[in-house]
């Protein structure tokens, strides 16, 4: 936009309508040279990332590249030839020559950046397209357009300004996405077929949506003169920027659909669905408000006889609002698979756009342009946001606050329309008055009507962002892929909580050294030998037993899968809540993030049905199971003294599932061993009261972790471990010396405790 306002400002609108003219053309030449291939590369990027196959990920990234950087190539080349053809046989304007030519340079590298920017997309991470997108290359435009006007370069300063740039910010994403991509040496996987074949439909569609916003600017100068077109094009340029929040928006959500639908956790996809609609809406609605009101004077910024353009800003704001409001739909269908779908939206939309185009603008000029942008947006926003309820997720783009951010968009237009009437002096004077008037009026009624457990969320995180700098901590390139932070915050659930044993002592260093240990996968080495499953739940981790349970309880309960509500409600009469609420949850109240303990715990037994899904037992590619080896006399949180044995790190589900399924042994190299010198977690002392576990149930369990078979009691089990194995009788007595009080506190036992 400061762009803009330099070119319409410093030259003619001649030369304005040149230059917009040609950069109509750039971006529609840019969708045709990628292929399609951006939204490919985010997309399978992500997926294969969320199925840690690196190979796939190296040969997508490889292979996606390659071909966008061909295809880039050859398009810049055939513009340059036929540019002399375009302005003289097409338009009858021999001046549009040299913009042509400038734009067939130009083409090249800044899809080889939208490319590079997509891939690194699919890391999960927006700080490349913030960073080199959002910020690096508008600067470059500004810096280097002032300077070119600044020398009296004209038109042709500004053309080269234009060219330098995309070559700069090309060098730097490949770079990014090199360090992204970077990481132990697999050979690449070339899943060519696959991303080919959704590449062609992603790029019809993404042309049709680019054809929408930037045809009519092409059609124009076939009925009207340069000038006219450039006062178009500033009421165009003015009401997307109202909508800024709309590309880094649906830029976060885009892997996080592609995850979440590849996971199948629809209710959790809704959520974002919904926060991401909302966030763009509330973001726009005050620009809105400003734009509704001062149309005229919000263009006479732009320089001498652009405030004529006041009628066509008004209805093109009007078609913008709808896209808006009806948030990142088409990203849902593209990301969800329904590429085809959003194919034949948009083809319906284009056909619909030029064909009012080519009716209203003989007739009615700029003004039949822009109503037939308008019915074009309203029309194929309407039908997406049906599909995606139908097909994707049962949710419509709107949340809580949705009517909330209504409401206080209708008081700060009123309020922009009292000071219009209040201040007495020129437009301009008006404008400047109201708009920080507006901004103040809708920001308190925001507040005041209240803040979803959505908005504090993000606003907590965003604070976070502003605190850290903008810093995260760093991850292995093969650790489990990052959600980006406006998209993870958006969702407003997390990955599987990480639980957090209470040791008395610890300090916060080392709790923070441990978790950056266990989360970062440091030190972890091979599993070398076969682990017995019962000797790794037993004694320590009940909690295992649980979710076994719970895994039962889905098998026998089929026919609740597709009434996810009435699922939950009888989930909680399971142990599996009372893990999850006691242990998961405790007293780390900031783990629910606003939600309530049964929304969390919805969440979570979604989680679970979406891990229960992907869990083949017989390939013996279930993840990264992380295990621990201590030493005889380890200490427990409890107190108990154990070992040696294996206890279980991260991985507790997976292995819960391996039991379901009959699995009694984890094979070496199925596992990885990591080093934690922390205090070992004791689960089954914290779950006995809360459970009430009835003696017998208790022997049982016990039994499996000493090799025994079940026990008619305490006494049978502590003879039969010191015959057996005599080496585990200290560590059977310091079990049960720590549990059994627990028993008799809930139950009242006179079970024999022989110790």
């Amino acid at each position: 936009m400061v762009v803009l306002l330099l070119i319409t400002r410093n030259l003619s609108k001649t030369d304005v309508g040149l230059f917009r003219q040609s950069f109509a053309l750039f971006s529609l030449l840019q969708v045709v040279a990628l292929l399609g291939l951006g939204q490919a590369l985010t997309r399978y990027v992500a997926v294969f990332r969320a199925d840690r196959d690196r190979g796939a990920v190296v040969g997508t990234v490889r292979s996606g590249m390659a071909i966008a950087s061909a295809s880039a190539i050859a398009v810049g080349v055939l513009l340059y030839a036929a540019s002399g053809w375009i302005a003289n046989g097409i338009y009858d304007n021999p001046e549009l020559l040299t913009p042509l030519r400038y734009v067939a340079f130009a083409v090249p590298p800044a899809a080889i950046t939208m490319a590079a920017l997509a891939a690194c997309s699919g890391f999960r991470t927006m700080r490349p397209n913030a960073f080199l997108g959002l910020m690096l290359d508008p600067a470059l435009r500004v810096v280097l357009t002032a300077i070119a006007i600044g020398t009296g370069a004209g038109l042709t300063g500004v053309l080269q300004a234009f060219v330098v740039v995309p070559y700069i910010t090309a060098a730097l994403a490949l770079v990014w996405l090199a360090v992204l991509v970077r990481g132990p040496h697999v050979k690449p996987r070339f899943a060519s077929r696959e991303i080919m074949r959704f590449s062609s439909l992603a790029w019809l569609a993404t042309f049709t949506t680019q054809g929408l916003l930037w045809l009519d600017q092409l059609i124009l100068p076939l009925y009207v003169s340069p000038a006219e077109l450039a006062i178009y094009s500033v009421a165009t340029s003015l009401v997307v920027l109202a909508t800024f929040a709309m590309s880094p928006i649906s830029q976060s959500l885009a892997p996080r659909v592609a995850d979440l639908t590849r996971r199948g956790e629809l209710r959790r996809l809704a959520i974002a669905y919904k926060a991401a609609a909302s966030w763009m809406t509330r973001f726009a609605l005050p620009f809105f408000a400003i734009i509704f009101i001062f149309p005229r004077p919000l263009l006479a910024l732009f320089g001498t006889g652009y405030g004529v353009g006041a009628t066509v800003t008004v209805i093109l704001a009007f078609g913008k609002l709808t896209d808006v409001m009806t948030g990142p739909c088409g990203t849902m269908l593209n990301q969800a698979g329904y590429n085809k779908l959003a194919l034949y939206d948009n083809l319906a939309a284009l056909a619909i756009n030029v064909g009012l185009n080519f009716a209203l603008i003989p007739t009615y000029g700029l003004r039949g342009a822009a109503a037939a942008w308008t019915v074009s947006l309203i029309a194929v926003n309407a039908v997406r946001a049906y599909q995606v309820r139908r097909y994707i997720t049962p949710a419509w783009p709107f949340s809580e606050g949705t009517p909330k951010a209504l409401a206080a968009f209708a008081w700060s237009v009123l309020a922009a329309l009292v000071v219009r009437e209040l201040v007495d002096g020129s437009p301009r004077k008006e404008l400047y008055i109201a708009t920080p008037v507006v901004f103040a009026v809708y920001a308190s009624l925001i507040v005041a009507l209240g803040l979803t457990a959505e908005d504090r969320l993000v606003l907590r995180d965003l604070l976070s962002v502003l605190r850290r700098g903008g810093r995260r901590s760093p991850r292995p390139a093969d650790s489990r892929p990052e959600p980006a932070l406006v998209t993870e915050a958006l969702a407003v659930v997390d990955d599987e909580p990480v639980v957090e044993p209470i040791v008395e002592g610890e300090t916060t260093p080392a709790r923070l050294a441990r978790r950056l240990r266990r989360r970062g996968h440091l030190d972890q080495q091979p599993g070398t030998v076969d682990v017995l499953l019962d000797e790794l739940v037993s004694p320590l981790r009940y909690d295992v037993v649980v979710r076994q349970q719970f895994f039962a309880f889905l098998d026998a309960n089929v026919d609740l899968l597709d009434e996810f509500g009435d699922l939950v409600i009888e989930a909680r009469n399971q142990p599996y809540y009372s893990w999850y609420r006691d242990i998961v949850i405790g007293s780390r109240t900031k783990l629910l993030k606003g939600r309530s303990l049964d929304e969390a715990f919805a969440d979570q037994v979604e989680r679970v049905l979406a891990v229960r899904a992907r869990f083949n037992p017989a390939d013996e590619s279930w993840g990264e199971l992380l295990l621990r080896e201590v030493p005889a006399g380890t200490r427990t949180t409890t107190g108990k003294t154990v070992g040696p044995r294996f206890v279980p790190v991260d991985g507790c589900h997976r292995i819960a599932l391996l039991r379901h399924h009959g699995r009694k042994v984890l094979p070496a190299g199925s596992y990885q061993l990591v080093g934690d010198k922390q205090s070992v977690r004791d689960n089954t002392a914290l779950l006995i009261p809360g459970l009430h576990l009835t003696e017998q149930e208790y022997l049982d369990f016990l039994a499996m972790g000493f090799d025994e078979d079940a026990p008619d009691g305490f006494a049978e089990l502590v003879a039969g471990v010191a015959l057996r194995h005599p080496e585990r009788s200290a560590e059977l007595e310091s079990v049960i010396s720590v549990d059994l009080p627990l028993l008799l506190r809930g139950y009242g036992s006179t079970a024999n405790r022989t110790t």
